[in-house]
């Protein structure tokens, strides 16, 4: 119909209905839009208070009233700003500015608008705050940096407590090393961790623990100590020293086992064996090995002891006096009585691990070793239970009884050894004189 001069068209817009069409508050509770016409007075204002005015202006100029500039900022503080940026080419098709406003940064977008012919060489603008604009933003900015500080903060906490969880884990377990390295090997609980790592290791300990317990039981345990530990390479290398050695044997002790049955003669040699082992320990003694009945203790090797000589006497009385008592004991239990010899003899020796490449034995060789199972031998022909040689008298004469047995010659040996029996304690020892 646009081209037929016949032909007219009018639409009648009510302008309160544009003012709700410009209505900006879902952008902002204070931003506002507005048009204005290619004389920069205002046709529209999506505030409806001042929209009221325009229209009470509009309509006492209808009745002649005096027609008022509606260009004035007493409607909105932007107007004239719209209105010069309108004119600026770099705005001629529309655009974004930011203006200053009562103090206050906001961003100003006009826009040309036109609708056949409706509003010709009007713009329309919307001003809104720039803290309202991006109030939202920073209230999901802050939001989402509370979300992550709390993430963080939950994270750090559980990071402390994993971390303390796992460093306790294995402080125990060093603890568990360390006790292991001093052959504290009593058997324990595996410690369980929920970091499967942590458990293989605990369990790789607890295997380590079984093993070197169970080495410990057919090994001297400073041996032990000194072969798992890194530091000590050499600590069982064979090398000369001077070493007392104390050598024990059971008279008739064919006889005995085949008068009682093994398990009997087991068990009696079991109890038997724990009270010498026990007692040779408490007296710095490493028992070298069981050889059938008897017993090999060694003082000063592996373990340093400048009194090797007294210890080795007084562990031979100790041991004697126990095994009386024990005898006692047998004997009312119907079980045979254990009459113990003892050997002690002082010297030097070769002490360390001797053996193929692929088996080793630690243990003393020399005079020193051979002389001392003699002695202890020689204790049937004198009837006695402990001798000594003249070495050990020389050295601890004034701490202990020895009587005089005289001169013997040993099996095997060119030399004759000046023989004593160990009696007991010197008197003045006992006083603390």
């Amino acid at each position: 119909m646009r081209d037929d001069d016949q032909v007219v068209v009018g639409i009648n817009i009510h302008l309160m209905t544009v003012s709700r069409l410009l209505d900006a508050q879902e952008i902002s509770p204070r931003a506002r839009a507005y048009i204005i016409d290619d004389a920069d007075d205002l046709i529209a204002h999506s505030d409806p208070a001042i929209m009221n005015r325009l229209l009470g202006i509009w309509s006492k100029n209808a009745d002649g009233a005096v027609a008022v500039d509606t260009t004035t900022d007493s409607y909105d503080a932007s107007l004239e700003t719209v209105a010069r940026l309108r004119r600026d080419p770099a705005f001629a098709n529309g655009g974004v500015a930011r203006i200053d406003l009562d103090g206050e940064r906001q961003i100003l977008q006009i826009a040309p608008v036109g609708v056949s012919g409706l509003f010709k060489g009007s713009v329309a603008a919307i001003v809104v705050p720039l803290e309202d604009l991006v109030a939202e933003a920073n209230r999901l900015l802050l939001h989402n940096l509370l979300i992550a500080a709390a993430f963080v903060i939950a994270g750090v906490a559980a990071s402390v407590m994993l971390s303390r969880m796992v460093s306790r884990s294995l402080y125990r377990l060093a603890d568990e090393a360390r006790k292991i390295g001093d052959l504290d090997v009593s058997e324990k609980g595996v410690s369980h961790s929920f970091i499967s790592e942590i458990n293989t290791l605990a369990a790789a300990l607890a295997a380590s623990r079984h093993a070197i317990s169970q080495f410990a039981l057919y090994v001297p345990r400073e041996v032990v100590r000194r072969i798992i530990d890194p530091r000590a390479r050499t600590a069982v290398k064979a090398q000369r020293q001077d070493v007392t050695v104390l050598f024990t044997d059971i008279r008739d002790f064919t006889t005995i086992s085949e008068q009682h049955s093994p398990e009997d003669v087991v068990d009696t040699l079991s109890a038997y064996f724990e009270i010498l082992n026990t007692i040779a320990e408490r007296h710095g003694g490493t028992v070298v090995q069981y050889l059938g009945d008897s017993i090999f203790v060694m003082w000063n090797a592996p373990v340093p002891d400048a009194r090797h000589a007294e210890n080795g006497c007084q562990c031979a009385l100790a041991m004697k006096a126990a095994v009386d008592d024990l005898n006692e004991a047998n004997l009312k239990n119907g079980r045979p009585a254990l009459i113990t010899r003892f050997g002690l003899h002082t010297g030097p020796a070769v002490v360390g691990s001797f053996g193929a490449i692929s088996r080793q034995q630690y243990t003393a060789m020399g005079d020193t070793i051979n002389v001392a199972s003699r002695l202890e031998g020689l204790n049937k022909d004198f009837n006695t239970s402990i001798l000594v040689s003249a070495a050990i008298h020389d050295t601890v004469a004034d701490r202990f009884d020895l009587r005089p047995l005289g001169l013997v010659q040993l099996k095997g040996r060119a030399e004759k050894v000046d023989l004593w029996e160990l009696v007991g304690e010197s008197w003045r020892t006992q006083g603390g004189g």
